[in-house]
């Protein structure tokens, strides 16, 4: 489902093109069994479902759960980008 997040990304394209060509071109990123990483961060490509799922997994989870925007960012910043 995350790598399936890149292909409406433009920039995440991109930065995987960046990559084919040689994996130090970006030394903050790195793909690996088709996730892409951003500083060891899962990227998650934009306008994606999935982002709206990783919101309400978050917001909702028994641990940590609906604790509002600010805390909900902070939670997911932490694991994703």
């Amino acid at each position: 489902m995350v790598a399936e997040s890149y292909n409406g990304d433009d920039l995440a394209k991109e930065i995987l093109l960046k990559l084919a060509m040689g994996a130090d071109a970006l030394p903050d990123y790195s793909y690996s069994q088709g996730i892409l990483r951003y500083k060891g961060m899962i990227w998650v490509g934009a306008a994606s479902a999935l982002r709206q799922k990783l919101i309400s997994c978050f917001h909702d989870s028994f641990l940590g759960g609906h604790s509002g925007n600010h805390g909900t960012y902070q939670r997911i910043k932490s694991y994703l980008y």
